[in-house]
């Protein structure tokens, strides 16, 4: 009975005390009200991590305690708390950790960086404003391992981790602007409005965009929450100034070289022929001209040496310089309004930028407006609302001339000594399509047929004006803590409208007008009437976008669980169309008819029978897609973590056959957080390990196909023996046409030394591309050669290393980072077109040549046996030989030419440093590119006897037996053997390494204390300058050239600058 009775009073009492536990409940915040999740939360034995919204529960037998609270990038921190009261805990910045953003955004979630398994990189805010630009893309340049911009091309080409395509227009990554793909022009995002930006990488990151991430995501998150307050004020105005473009860059001949080999050439008798049966249509210099005058008698020979002494000393790039280009420069103005409550949160923001580019006649305005609301309409409910609203005009000479001029009239380039303004500022008439002697002696009143660069640039312009629209809703509601629905839909509208108005003044106009002009007994007949030349064209885009998207997370001291679901769909639709009117009247907005059908017989012949030219076209393309996507992320004791994710498109952009076909793409990663295991937490030293892995297939969308062939109905050519109009084939059927396919497999390693005041990643990726389109061959008696297909197939392998760190001391702090990145390509399989040695030489290393073991950008060349002693010719090597027979070295076969390696820099990486003490700071990164070759220009005769094309090579010909021994160049022949100049211009003496080191985002700022003469503690100001593309530190060619470009590089800019927060 005794025993009874005590183990009753027993379960009594312990019942009593499983009872008294009380459930603790709170969140973690940074500085700025942000949640922290993964933070550590500590009372005792019992321990519990807070979710991404920062919340914690810990169940705990006293009302009253102490806990402990830490977290890698925050100082750990001590708190009372009492039940049932919940806790609000703010924890400080560790100054001593890595100011790093350890939350990231695919697009579908936000993924804290100690649970992830893929390949992320953040571009923090305070990184993004090192560098001064319109442009948010820009400002990643230099900032991102693993992330290379090629600016060889006349627009920049952006490339994750390599290459995965053969063509161009399919490299670039899909960008992402808070959580939807981004359809706009790239121009129209206002940097001021971005938050961060986020480089998905390897397929864990990113195949949950499917068969639009094969080439890597770029994600930008804008600006949205606030610091809880009843409002907060933000002000910038900047000013920035770019330099004129450097033309001497180009190193051409000079003047005096120039009338030196043209003075040569006539007394050889080159220009005899020419000048005896001269075409109005072939342009002779004024130099060649003034000789033949002394000939004949026309003038004397001291008037004719004074007129070529004057030509000695003038250089038409001087006028260019003073009157064509300026300094450019850029005023950015922005403004935003931000609150943040419990039941409202707001970012109201606006920008304006005005423009004035380096060509007099350009100009460019961009006004924004973007607004962005969170409503809390409940505890379970939350509504967001976003708009953006941009507005840009653009206004530039459609009769831009770029440098070197081209003249026409069977020449390529303008000679050197050409005047485009005289000596009363006044614009000067060059030789430009007609010989000057022709149009003189033509003696119908045409109208004024000689051509006025500096004139010219006035007499017509371009306008172009831009609307974009872009909205979006999202609808979240939360069934539980743990299950959560979210609904979005989002639309993008750009409407673009370009008017370009050649006024009658125009050459373009007058050149028109006169070639359609008959004359008939002193009579003329104008084929196209007088008045300008009006001509419209638009672009139209409208997107829509709808998600829907379930959430399921489960978090406890041992197990975290993600699992997120949805499905959604895409419309695109792009037109765009266009007209020109002939006789336009400005003033009345009126225009005159003209036949386009009948062939008119050109002024004298010139150019023939033609037709006007007809512009008139309408054009319109839909894309659709229909996704279902999965991802899932599970987490055991805070230290192992798998994740996976699957997804399927289908989309009219595919062949019928790839819909029909359930392929998803899909990738599966794992982690290990090493630093957690108690054996390593006997080393202090290390208080940060991580190795990941991952696995995982993307997709690239490329072609235009169906089951039917796509036919493109359009007028006749100019010129065409019928003016009847035709229809053409353009895109043959290919109905199991589909998109590429990225598998990426990744090794990465993330470590923190010494209290996190070194840190750093090592990631290695191995990058198969697969289902490459390229062309392939068919059956020519189909009527065509080719056709694309997927026959081609891509290796990248490469590394990203990163290091960072964090040195300090009272009130000083260096922020060093260093990254290397590298990647390596090797075509393994191409069945498109071979070509001969003269096309993998021309032009080396500029353009994609798939060839099979080779790079995409591979650089070949002529083996070079240098210069003949007896007479400075260029030597190679044919069958063994040393030979100078340039006919058949320039058939050779590519087995037999130099292969160098790639144009694109293998190796390439940043060092960017950043020094502060008190309120000042100053910073700047050296940008390397290690690994690459390119091939320079040279002079070649032949181009300079018959187009003006010159180079400053010339003056280090072979001049004399001995100078073999001093230079490459060959010596000036006579007659020109074009085979000779294509041969030594496409050798190995023009192939040169691009390795260059340059010093960029210079940047000092400072911000005073403002309290020390405000009463209020809540003014900040900063000022900041900075400078870009500031200098080259070191290349190692001595060509004084920068691979980077096939042009004109960057030219340095410099801004000043003031930001204001209240």
């Amino acid at each position: 009975m005794k025993k009874h009775i005590f183990l009753f009073l027993l379960s009594f009492w312990v019942s009593i005390a499983a009872k008294a536990q009380f459930k603790i409940t709170g969140k973690i915040l940074d500085p700025k009200h942000q949640a922290i999740g993964d933070a550590i939360v500590r009372a005792g034995t019992v321990a519990a991590s807070t979710d991404r919204d920062g919340k914690f529960e810990l169940v705990l037998q006293n009302k009253h305690g102490h806990i402990a609270v830490s977290h890698i990038n925050y100082r750990p921190k001590n708190v009372l708390y009492t039940f049932p009261d919940s806790l609000i805990v703010t924890l400080e910045r560790n100054e001593l950790a890595l100011d790093e953003v350890v939350v990231y955004s695919d697009g579908y979630q936000s993924l804290p960086k100690e649970r992830a398994t893929g390949s992320f990189e953040m571009i923090a805010n305070k990184v993004l404003n090192q560098r001064s630009s319109l442009n948010i893309i820009d400002k990643l340049e230099s900032t991102v391992p693993g992330l290379q911009f090629d600016r060889r091309k006349s627009s920049t080409v952006m490339n994750v981790r390599g290459l995965g395509s053969f063509s161009d227009a399919l490299l670039k990554p899909l960008i992402i602007l808070d959580n939807f793909p981004y359809e706009g022009e790239l121009s129209n995002i206002n940097p001021n409005d971005i938050e961060s930006v986020t480089v998905l990488k390897d397929a864990a990151a990113s195949s949950i965009w499917g068969a639009r991430a094969g080439n890597g995501v770029i994600v930008l998150k804008s600006k949205r929450n606030a610091e809880r307050s009843k409002g907060k004020w933000d002000a910038g105005v900047s000013f920035m100034i770019t330099k004129k473009a450097d033309l001497d860059y180009l190193q051409l001949m000079s003047s005096a070289d120039f009338i030196a080999v043209e003075q040569q050439l006539y007394e050889n008798g080159f220009y005899k022929s020419a000048l005896s049966n001269s075409s109005a249509s072939y342009l002779f210099s004024p130099v060649v001209k003034l000789l033949r005058d002394i000939d004949v008698g026309k003038i004397s020979k001291p008037e004719a040496d004074r007129q070529l002494e004057r030509y000695r000393n003038i250089n038409y790039k001087d006028d260019m310089k003073h009157y064509f280009f300026r300094n450019a420069v850029l005023q950015q103005y922005n403004a935003s309004y931000a609150t943040h409550s419990d039941l409202l949160t707001s970012r109201f923001s606006v920008g304006y930028d005005r423009n004035l580019a380096n060509a007099v006649t350009d100009k460019n305005n961009r006004f924004t407006l973007k607004s962005d609301l969170i409503y809390q309409l409940g505890k379970n409910l939350e509504l967001s609302t976003a708009f953006q609203y941009v507005n840009t005009a653009a206004n530039q000479t459609p009769s831009a001339f770029s440098f070197p001029i081209y003249p026409g009239g069977n020449r390529q380039a303008l000679y050197p000594y050409a005047q485009l303004v005289d000596e009363n500022q006044n614009a000067a008439a060059i030789a430009y399509a007609y010989d000057p002697d022709y149009l003189i002696g033509i003696s119908d009143p045409l109208l004024d047929w000689t051509m006025k660069p500096y004139k010219d640039i006035f007499d017509s312009r371009t306008d172009d004006k831009m609307d974009y629209f872009n909205g979006g809703l999202n609808l979240m509601y939360s069934f539980s803590k743990n299950f959560k629905f979210t609904g979005q839909y989002n639309i993008e509208k750009q409407i673009q409208q370009q008017q370009t108005l050649f006024t009658e003044d125009a050459y373009f106009t007058r050149n028109l007008i006169n070639q359609f002009t008959t004359s008939t007994n002193g009579l003329l007949t104008y084929g196209i009437p007088k008045g300008a030349i009006n001509t419209l064209s638009g672009n139209r885009m409208l997107s829509h976008r709808g998600r829907a998207q379930l959430n399921y997370e489960v978090n406890n001291n041992l197990h975290l669980l993600t699992v997120l679901a949805g499905a959604e769909y895409s419309k695109r639709t792009s037109e765009s169309s266009s007209s020109r009117v002939y006789g336009y009247d400005v003033n009345l907005k009126t225009s005159q008819p003209v036949d386009y059908v009948t062939l008119f017989q050109t002024y004298r012949g010139l150019a023939g029978k033609q037709s006007i030219p007809y512009l008139m076209s309408d054009q319109m393309r839909e894309n659709r897609f229909v996704s279902f996507f999965a991802n899932v992320g599970y987490t055991f004791f805070n230290k192992y973590t798998v994740s996976a994710s699957a997804r399927r498109d289908a989309s009219n952009m595919f062949g019928v056959k790839t819909n029909d076909r359930w392929n998803p793409l899909w990738s599966v990663g794992t982690a290990w957080y090493l630093s957690k295991e108690k054996w390593m937490q006997q080393i202090p030293e290390i208080n940060h390990l991580k190795l990941r892995w991952t696995i995982g297939h993307s997709g690239n969308i490329g072609g235009i196909t169906g089951s039917e062939p796509i036919i493109t109905y359009t007028k006749a050519p100019s010129g065409a023996q019928t003016t009847l109009p035709r229809a053409l084939i353009s895109v043959l059927p290919n109905p199991s046409l589909k998109w590429e396919d990225i598998r990426m497999i990744n090794y990465g390693l993330d470590f923190g030394l010494f209290n996190n005041k070194i840190s750093g990643s090592i990631e290695y990726f191995n990058k198969l591309s697969s289902d490459l389109l390229a062309t392939d061959l068919i059956d020519p008696t189909s009527g065509f050669s080719s056709m694309t297909k997927n026959v081609g197939k891509l290796l990248n392998r490469g590394f990203d290393f990163k290091l960072s760190g964090r040195i300090g001391h009272g009130g000083f702090s260096w922020i060093p980072t260093l990254f290397l990145s590298s990647s390596k390509n090797k075509v393994l399989e191409f069945y498109g077109n071979l070509s001969t040695g003269t096309t993998y030489t021309t032009n080396t290393g500029t353009s994609m040549r798939p060839l099979k073991d080779k790079s995409l950008y591979p650089v070949f060349s002529y083996v070079f046996a240098g210069l003949d002693p007896l007479n400075g010719d260029p030597q190679g090597i044919y069958k063994g030989q040393v030979s100078k027979d340039y006919r058949n070295m320039l058939r050779d076969s590519i087995q037999n030419l130099s292969y160098h390696g790639t144009a694109l820099p293998p190796y390439y990486g940043a060092f960017r440093n950043e020094f502060n003490w008190k309120n000042m700071s100053v910073s700047f990164n050296i940008s390397y590119k290690f690994g690459h070759y390119f091939q320079k220009e040279t002079i070649r005769y032949a181009s300079l006897y018959n187009s003006w094309i010159s180079h400053k090579d010339y003056e280090r010909r072979w001049v004399k037996p001995g100078d073999e021994l001093t230079t490459t160049v060959p010596s000036m022949n006579y007659p020109a053997d074009t085979n000779r100049d294509t041969f030594y211009a496409n050798s190995e003496a023009n192939i040169e390494k691009g390795d260059i080191v340059k010093l960029q985002d210079v940047q000092f700022s400072y911000a005073p204390d403002c309290s020390r003469f405000l009463s209020s503690k809540k003014l900040n100001v900063r000022l900041f300058f900075n400078a870009n593309n500031v200098c080259v530190l070191w290349r190692a060619t001595k060509s004084g050239l920068d691979a980077d470009f096939l042009g004109i590089p960057n030219a340095r800019n410099f801004t000043i600058g003031l930001n204001v927060s209240y």
